[in-house]
């Protein structure tokens, strides 16, 4: 997770008719529209980049724009409450549900009226088996976010198999951390951020092509030169 902060009384800055804690840069605003027009983005960008900034902005003008009521961002549990606070200054206006603690604590949490329901990789995998009409995998989820999303990159993983299962409308997958020049390492991450579109056996049998049915099928967001390196030199 990366860049920016809460807002501490500084000046606002105005960006798609709306007041910002801080000045959006044009490489974020291009990650944001990006996140706006395509159902299937994978933000692939070096730490420090403002991924994070990118989705929540996205998410509050969906929201806003009434093309999304409910999203479900994914993370490693050690950055909820980071989340959480980037989404306070960045989308004060958003109602926000932070899914932790024990059990009885996060069925109440999938309970609330929100517009944004934030949990872990490990507490949505138990959740998924939640009995009843609430829990995560009985929704159809307007935009999914995962960050980290290397975290799926072993398809028989539980956090990859957990996600995969949600029922959604737009996936989003955010990494930090540089991608290799290994479709294999791939595949799985292309699983989620588009859902049927990918075939792993076919896709590890053609190389080739399967990068250009990647490029055509996801959106693909990145700032930096060893990110464009990565993806589109394999």
């Amino acid at each position: 997770m990366t860049g920016g902060g809460e807002a501490t009384g500084a000046p606002r800055h105005e960006a798609y008719g709306l007041d910002w804690p801080h000045l959006l840069f044009a490489y974020q605003k291009a990650g944001i529209d990006k996140l706006l027009k395509d159902p299937s983005v994978l933000l692939a960008d070096e730490m420090g980049l403002g991924k994070t900034i990118q989705a929540v902005a996205a998410l509050r003008l969906l929201v806003r724009q009434e093309d999304a009521h409910s999203a479900l961002i994914v993370c490693p549990s050690g950055l909820v409450l980071q989340w959480r606070r980037q989404i306070r200054a960045w989308a004060p206006e958003l109602a926000i549900s932070t899914v932790v603690g024990s059990a009885d604590q996060r069925r109440e949490a999938w309970k609330r009226d929100a517009n944004l329901f934030l949990t872990g990789y490990e507490s949505l995998s138990s959740d998924l088996r939640m009995p009843g009409d609430t829990g995560p995998a009985r929704r159809r989820w307007d935009v999914v976010v995962i960050d980290e999303a290397q975290r799926i990159k072993n398809p028989k993983a539980e956090a990859a198999i957990g996600v995969k299962r949600l029922n959604r409308a737009r996936s989003w997958a955010l990494t930090g951390t540089p991608l290799e020049n290994r479709l294999d390492d791939l595949i799985s991450v292309l699983e989620f951020a588009a859902p049927g579109r990918f075939e792993p056996a076919a896709m590890a049998a053609d190389y080739d092509a399967s990068w250009e049915r990647f490029n055509c099928a996801v959106a693909v967001v990145r700032c930096c030169s060893i990110c464009r390196r990565n993806l589109y030199q394999p």
